[in-house]
């Protein structure tokens, strides 16, 4: 083999448990070695930290390698890596190659029966740091089949690896720092790799190698140019017809065949001139050792005794007898026939720790995704892939470390959305939560909608200078009185703090307050009388929660009796006003007659603290421009709601983000219930995003739980994702792994991976915690739906889907297979 112009390099990391089907890994193995071109070399070394890694090295370019590494991947079990500054294996001090007599002897190999994956256990166990095995490997020639087929058969031997579609021809080398240590690194492996059957030994590769016919020729030229003029002269017949001139000519011929003997052999020491040692270094240079030879000539086949009769000199009979001959080693002396599974046991990185770290194996998507069925999460090694729109009610659900893709992914589908929502036939409000309090999701969201000219509903829930709002709680009116509006208010507050937070004897008061707060908001207004005299004007104009806020105790109990008793005294001006009267008695038992200031707040103590973020966010509750959830559902409107700090620098703390975000979700929930009732079935839906889902799980479990399993006659669409999967209740977290799209990105947390891949292997398919653990950055395992068919889990990249121009994004989507991994 001469020096490779374009080399390709790979590094193999454990994804996932060897095969254990026999037919299984042959046929894996087959595929690689019938595609894997002459001179591919398998590498097992230690690094000078003692490192373990297997390497393959293909004499191909990288755009021609990629199937083949893949391939060989897939049958070891492992994911290949291109290594891009290559690999090198001339800087070692010795080089050992396997050596087998002409005439060798066959036994059985000690481990003929070994499992597949002792092989490199026991290599890297032999190793030293520092030092390396290869095996290079070629397609056998015909010839090469017949002759082993011949020389196996006479050992009765009719079923063989090595007859196998795919046999190699196996060269094996060995690097050290010892002569002695390289030698017994092939022997070693030799000895260990199962069904090698032929008593082999090592010989040291060596700069002499090839150099007898050069000494044999110097040594011819210096007889000739020394004894041709001697015999000239010592032989009479010749001496008295022959010239002494011809003296000359004999010695001039000699000298130069010598010289140039010499000099050809020195420059092949110098490396000057071609010979096998300088290919070997260079082609170890480039992680690559030499293939196998061909011999010359056909080797002696094997033969039977036989026995002849004939006569001798004298006529008499003679038994001839032609002993039986094992036939010669069908293949080079250095070299070996191998099944075209056995070599790849060298590269098997399943040993353990002593491999510098595991990956995540290529799973291919389904073809089925191929199509254009809905947005683009990723793309593998055949193009990009698609999930299906049309099961999106089936719930996605995203889980990953920080800075592992998750985020950007579901932004992404939002931003598909948004992009195809003129030419879709399905109307679909759709709505972003962002929690985590930094306002980037949300800043994301907006330039999504703002790179697809959307309108989008953006509101900033800290923001104390904004005019626009979403009035979670509808006001009275028609058949929705002022006990009810307070009772909803209450009936959620429970659902958000839980119901021990707020018990039988604290709910009453709570919707007492809120019922008087509703109708002092709306004082004057045309559905309730006048309720203010000039003396508490002052007090005009305010929200429900405002004044609830007061009469709970979160302020002067006077001011809070005063208020209280406006609500009285017009109850007893206007009997005819029925909510007047309901709220009037229903204040009496904390503000009337006889109730202390004390017993009032020994009343309200349980509820005040949890309810007091939500009661001080006046800002909120009175901005004047306010849509409910129903009209925005109904406007099929998109929209982005921030929990993080506003433009104008106002923020909100910890508890009251949490229970805000808890309150929009409960809130939502209900407006979904109440307005988009068979929505699942009339092509109308309501797509909920939400990155970091921890911050609604502690409040809004029960939601969650709905979205996923009663959601879809509603038209629900949720996209979850979390970071911190480990931190859901563990009710929540089985919701979540139930969704129909499950992305996995990267974990670390040992009982969250545990759970992930038990939900990735229900289909039978065989996933490991480090298949989880090992994912690189950017690099998912999926397992979706389509047609409401759950399909097998497989890997892919994410994209920068954000960092793609307009055209960019839409010509991944209109094409069925898109953008290369």
């Amino acid at each position: 083999m001469s020096v490779i112009s374009e080399v390709s390099t790979y590094e193999l990391f454990k994804a996932g448990p060897l095969e254990l089907n026999a037919p299984t890994l042959l046929q894996k193995a087959k595929a690689f070695q019938t595609q894997a071109p002459d001179g591919t070399t398998l590498i097992l070394l230690r690094d000078e930290a003692g490192g373990a890694h297997s390497y393959v090295s293909f004499p191909a370019s990288k755009h021609a390698s990629a199937s083949m590494a893949f391939k060989l991947g897939d049958a070891v079990a492992a994911k290949a890596v291109y290594v891009e500054d290559g690999l090198s294996l001339a800087d070692v001090e010795q080089v050992s190659q396997l050596s087998v007599q002409k005439l060798p002897d066959v036994g059985q190999s000690t481990q003929a029966g070994a499992e597949f994956g002792t092989v490199v256990q026991s290599m890297v166990g032999f190793l030293a740091a520092g030092e390396w095995v290869a095996i290079s490997l070629r397609a056998p020639t015909k010839s090469e089949r017949k002759s082993n087929k011949l020389w196996l058969a006479h050992r009765g031997v009719a079923t063989h690896h090595s007859f196998e579609t795919g046999a190699v021809i196996a060269s094996i080398y060995a690097g050290s720092s010892d002569a002695m240590r390289a030698a017994d690194l092939v022997r070693h492996l030799t000895s260990t790799l199962p069904g090698f059957d032929v008593i082999a030994d090592a010989r040291r590769a060596s700069k002499l190698d090839g150099s007898m016919p050069f000494v044999v020729t110097a040594l011819v030229g210096a007889a000739t140019a020394i004894g041709m003029p001697l015999l000239l002269r010592e032989v009479p017949a010749l001496g008295t017809e022959v010239p002494q001139l011809l003296d000359v000519p004999w010695t001039v011929l000699g000298v130069l065949v010598t010289v140039a003997a010499i000099a050809a052999l020195i420059g092949r020491l110098l490396g000057r001139l071609p010979s096998s040692w300088r290919t070997l270094q260079r082609l170890l240079g480039q992680g690559l050792a030499p293939e196998s030879p061909t011999l010359m000539g056909t080797p002696k086949r094997p033969a039977k005794e036989s026995r002849t009769l004939t006569k001798d000199s004298e006529g008499n009979p003679v038994e001839k007898i032609r002993p039986e001959f094992a036939g010669e080693y069908p293949v080079h002396p250095h070299a070996a026939f191998l099944g075209p599974h056995l070599p790849l046991a060298l590269v098997a990185p399943h040993a353990g720790s002593a491999f510098s770290g595991g990956a995540t194996g290529d799973r291919i998507a389904p073809v089925e995704l191929r199509r254009n069925i809905g947005p683009v999460i990723g793309s593998d090694r055949d193009g990009a892939v698609h999930l299906s729109s049309e099961d999106a009610w089936a719930g996605m659900f995203v889980t990953g470390l920080a800075g592992s893709g998750k985020s950007r992914l579901l932004e992404a589908q939002w931003g598909w959305f948004l992009s195809s929502r003129l030419q879709s036939k399905v109307r679909r409000a759709m709505i972003a939560f962002d929690t985590k309090g930094d306002g980037v999701s949300a800043a994301a969201h907006a330039r999504w909608a703002t790179k697809f000219d959307a309108p989008v509903e953006a509101v900033n829930i800290a923001d104390r200078n904004a005019l626009e709002g979403i009035a979670f709680f509808p006001e009275p009116g028609g058949f929705v009185s002022a006990h009810d509006y307070a009772r909803d208010i209450v009936d959620t507050l429970k659902a958000v703090y839980g119901v021990d937070s707020i018990g039988p004897r604290s709910s009453p008061s709570l919707i007492a307050v809120f019922e008087a707060g509703s109708l002092l908001s709306r004082s004057g207004t045309g559905t309730v009388p006048e309720v203010f005299t000039e003396a508490l004007s002052r007090y005009r104009g305010r929200t429900p929660f405002w004044y609830a806020n007061l009469l709970i105790g979160n302020g002067d109990d006077q001011e809070a009796k005063e208020i209280a008793g406006l609500i009285q005294d017009a109850a007893g001006r206007h009997p005819e006003h029925a909510e007047l009267v309901s709220a009037a008695d229903h204040l009496g038992p904390t503000y009337g007659g006889g109730v202390t200031p004390s017993q009032r707040k020994n009343l309200f103590d349980a509820p005040r603290s949890k309810v007091e973020p939500l009661m001080t966010l006046e800002h909120w509750w009175a901005r004047p421009n306010q849509r409910t959830w129903d009209e925005l559902l109904e406007a099929d409107a998109n929209v982005i709601i921030d929990f993080g700090p506003s433009a104008s620098g106002h923020s909100l703390d910890d508890r009251a983000r949490e229970q805000m975000a808890a309150l929009a979700m409960h809130t939502m929930w209900k407006a979904i219930r109440r307005t988009c009732i068979g929505w699942g079935l009339e092509d109308r839906r309501v797509a909920v995003f939400e990155g970091e889902v921890k911050h609604l799980a502690a409040h809004s479990g029960d939601v969650l739980s709905w979205f996923r399993n009663d959601g879809r006659s509603f038209g629900v669409e949720p996209f979850f994702a979390t970071q911190f999967p480990e931190q859901l209740e563990d009710t929540v977290r089985k919701t979540m792994l139930g969704y129909g799209t499950r992305i996995v990105l990267r974990q670390e947390d040992a009982s969250v991976i545990r759970d992930l891949v038990a939900s990735l292997v229900i289909d039978g398919s065989s996933w490991e915690p480090e298949d989880v653990a090992n994912l690189p950055k950017y690099t998912a395992i999926v397992k979706t739906t389509l047609d409401k068919e759950a399909m097998r889990a497989f890997t892919l990249k994410i994209p920068d889907f954000e960092a793609m121009s307009l055209a960019e994004f839409r010509s991944l989507h209109q094409t069925d297979m898109g953008l290369a991994a």
